[in-house]
């Protein structure tokens, strides 16, 4: 299993983003959770599984959801 953050922006949102706010400036990200298979010091990696990280809860609060992983 392994985390990937793509597409952030301080601007444009929806209301399924997750946010992170610091220091007074919030950012809008989608995250995305994986399964996948890597052999020790191989160089292939076979992806048998994906699931984008949404925000559940609506606009205004953060509650994160994984459908596949039980989330």
């Amino acid at each position: 299993m392994d985390g990937v953050w793509f597409q952030s922006s301080e601007k444009v949102h929806a209301g399924h983003c997750l946010h992170i706010t610091s220091r007074g400036k919030t950012t809008y990200d989608h995250r995305m959770e994986a399964a996948v298979i890597v052999r020790p010091g191989g160089d292939v990696v076979l992806p048998l599984a994906a699931e984008l990280i949404r925000n559940e809860a609506g606009p205004g609060k953060q509650e994160l959801r994984g459908t596949k992983t039980g989330r």
